[in-house]
């Protein structure tokens, strides 16, 4: 019994706070769900990438292995791959798995062969490309020439370096028994085998004897097969029995020095090396340098050294294993060859060991953060399994078959993907944030909520008198919302009672200020009647004594003192008298259009601004009098040839007026007293000292300033008015109904 009514008493409880915290506990829950989708919908987009990512790198690896294999298969680089991975290297011998030696003109082909039907190419892996150099400023590429030496180990047909030659030339000059080597067009090679151990061979072009001897009458097509004789540089005189050679040139359409030279030959390696090794191809034959130099051009009188390759110096390979795994390996995956032994797998050849630079990747920071992120998050398959592709391969080489693996890093998502992750990942931590100042904001609301309740307690008649929008919901925010409703129709009524008290206020001073003016009307009337009083007797008093008394001279003073105080309290009060009504006007039209006006009666006014658009609040009437008084002013005082300068500038002090005369200056000690009464010229009767003030009061109650300022060539009056702002819209303030 007792747990039964403490569950039912803790059930009420808990539907009681959730009505009346309702609002909270609905944010919290929206944002704990919309938290949760967030991080389900970040988890399984990535993992899906992951899973995405590992299949595609799957098949690209499957796909580039077999373009890999295929590409080495055509070229035979894996006969040798040790020799054939760089993309540069000197020339020298390598080893391959059959000879590439033919004797290009025989018995059985001497019938009906020429040099345009012979069709002959060396092994690709086995060529290496040499650059020669330009002659002077020739637009054409420098001449290449395409060498390669190799081996056969195990050869039937004896031991022997076989050698290719191929270079750009014009027509041979074949060597002619008994001549000098050096009329002719050759081929030198240097042969470095050790340290104090160089064979030199000149190759020279002669006639084929098969052809002299069985067709002498058909000599002329036979032009282009030459046989090659090789002669050593301690015995020029003879030729030697241990070099075999052929050579056939062809016109080239795609080179202008004249034909291709192609050498096929055969070098017996007992003319530099002993033959007691069982070794073939030996380790010194591996290590020999080769270097060779092409003369060339004594068909035609200059013969020259048309490419010259020092031993040891590096050449281009037209197929490499790094060129080849570049260009078809694009992701950059390690690929590893190898051969199965009965011990384990003997690597021969790896990608690795070509130090190639990684993959590009971004590495602005927010890329190296989102990277680090998405491997320290364990969301990105950092820790999976590296996708690898594997396949057997039948080489003829040397290694017989061999396996092949390429094996890809393990998986990093594309950039694309990680910058997402990351970003999504910072949008989580912003809504994690979000819930957490939502949670604290709760509490303070309901803080506040239980501050209103007991402030609602205390004024429950208050309540009853007024009926409030939120009605008797108990949610927090509705609690909250009625005790604000409350305060703001008790400071409405604040409000309207502190208006009715500064109307009442106001009312009782213009009742002040009204029985002000009428005390200084009186007293304006009485000063008047004491003046004409005292001016009177003054008056009488010097018309008797006349000039020739002592006395003419006091009385005069007196009179003239009493005139002046007459005189400004006159002026004041004229000029106090004049209504100024202001308007919003476009000061910029009314000057340009009064200077239009009576530019017919003064011919030396000018205007100078703009003609419109420049609105100011001023009383056109008053303001046409003060520029009247200015200009009669300035004309005064203006030169003979001078000209009156009317100028407006809209500034974001004000908007200024220049009333600018080309004449004499006006005396600093007058220009603090200038607008004074009596202060200006007074030279004629006419002329009583009142514009200039006059001017300044219009202005004044225009809200506007004038003075004067001294330039280099005349006098300016500077008018300011303030910048022309319309006022805001008065907005009604709407009362709040029950």
């Amino acid at each position: 019994m007792q747990l039964d009514f403490l569950m039912l008493w803790l059930g009420k409880r808990l539907r009681s706070g959730a009505l009346r915290y309702r609002f909270t506990v609905a944010l919290i829950s929206v944002a704990v769900v919309v938290s949760a989708l967030v991080f389900f919908a970040l988890y399984d987009s990535l993992t899906s990438a992951r899973a995405a990512e590992q299949q595609v790198r799957q098949s690209g690896l499957d796909a580039e292995l077999s373009n890999f294999l295929y590409a080495t298969k055509e070229n035979a680089l894996l006969e040798n791959p040790g020799a054939f991975s760089a993309a540069e290297r000197p020339l020298s011998v390598v080893t391959l798995k059959s000879s590439f030696y033919t004797y290009l003109l025989n018995r059985g082909n001497a019938r009906s062969l020429t040099a345009e039907k012979i069709n002959w190419e060396p092994p690709r892996a086995c060529v290496l490309e040499f650059a020669g150099e330009s002659e002077g400023v020739s637009p054409e590429p420098p001449p290449t020439l395409q060498a390669c030496f190799a081996a056969v180990a195990g050869d039937t047909s004896g031991r022997y370096i076989y050698f290719s030659l191929r270079y750009p030339s014009p027509a041979i000059a074949r060597h002619r028994p008994g001549k000098s080597l050096a009329s002719a067009d050759r081929v030198v090679l240097t042969l470095e085998n050790g340290r104090d151990r160089t064979t030199v061979l000149s190759l020279v072009f002669e006639p084929p004897t098969l052809a002299a001897s069985r067709y002498p009458s058909q000599l002329g097509r036979f032009a282009g097969i030459h046989e090659v004789s090789a002669f050593l540089a301690s015995t020029p005189e003879r030729a030697t029995r241990w070099v075999n050679a052929q050579a056939f040139e062809r016109s080239s359409e795609e080179d202008s020095r004249g034909n291709i030279v192609t050498m096929v030959g055969r070098i017996d390696p007992a003319l530099f090396e002993s033959q007691g090794s069982d070794e073939w191809p030996s380790t010194s034959l591996g290590q020999m340098k080769i270097g060779l130099t092409v003369i060339s051009g004594t068909a035609i009188g200059r013969a020259a050294e048309v490419i010259k390759v020092a031993p040891g110096a590096m050449g281009t390979a037209l197929v490499s294993l790094e060129k080849t795994y570049l260009s078809t390996v694009t992701s950059g995956a390690r690929l590893d060859i190898a051969r199965d032994t009965a011990a384990y797998p003997e690597k021969i050849w790896s990608s690795a060991d070509l130090q190639l630079p990684a993959a590009p990747r971004r590495t602005s920071w927010s890329q190296k953060l989102f990277d680090y992120w998405a491997r320290v998050s364990n969301l990105s398959g950092a820790d999976s399994s590296s996708p690898e592709s594997n396949k057997e391969h039948l080489s003829g080489g040397p290694f017989g078959t061999f396996s092949a693996r390429l094996r890809a890093e393990p998986i990093m998502l594309p950039e694309v993907v990680t910058r997402a992750f990351g970003w999504l990942t910072t949008a989580l931590v912003l809504l994690l944030v979000l819930l957490v100042v939502g949670f604290t904001a709760g509490i303070r609301l309901f803080i506040l909520g239980r501050h209103a309740a007991s402030l609602q307690a205390r004024g429950t008649g208050e309540f009853e008198r007024i009926r409030s929008p939120y009605g008797n919901r108990r949610d927090e925010i509705s609690r909250l919302g009625r005790i604000l409703f409350l305060y703001f129709n008790r400071l409405s009524q604040k409000n309207i009672a502190l208006s009715r008290r500064m109307r009442h206020e106001a009312a009782a001073h213009a009742r002040d200020v009204r029985l002000m003016e009428a005390q200084l009307e009186l007293r304006e009337a009485t000063l008047d009647a004491i003046g004409h009083e005292i001016r009177s007797p003054l008056q009488t008093l010097i018309n008797k004594v006349g000039p020739e008394s002592d006395l003419y001279a006091p009385i005069s003073r007196m009179l003239n003192g009493v005139e002046k105080l007459y005189l400004a309290a006159s002026v004041e009060d004229g000029i106090g008298d004049q209504e100024v009504i202001c308007s919003t006007e476009d000061l910029a039209a009314f000057l340009s259009s009064y200077v239009a006006n009576t530019s017919d009666q003064i011919s030396r006014m000018r205007y100078s601004g703009p003609t419109q658009d420049v609105m100011v609040l001023l009383d056109p009437i008053m303001f046409e009098r003060v520029l009247s008084h200015l200009v009669d002013n300035a004309l005064r005082y203006i030169d003979p040839d001078g000209e009156l300068i009317i100028s407006l500038s809209d500034l974001e002090d004000g908007v200024v007026v220049e009333v600018f005369n080309h004449g004499e200056r006006i005396p600093e000690a007058l220009l603090a007293r200038l607008f004074r009464i009596g202060s200006s010229d007074r030279s004629t009767a006419r002329n009583r000292g009142l514009g200039l003030h006059a001017s300044r009061a219009y202005l004044l109650k225009m809200r506007a300033t004038i003075m004067a300022e001294n330039r280099s060539d005349g006098v300016a009056m500077v008018i300011v008015f303030p910048r022309f702002e319309p006022e805001p819209q008065r907005l009604e303030q709407s009362a709040i109904g029950p």
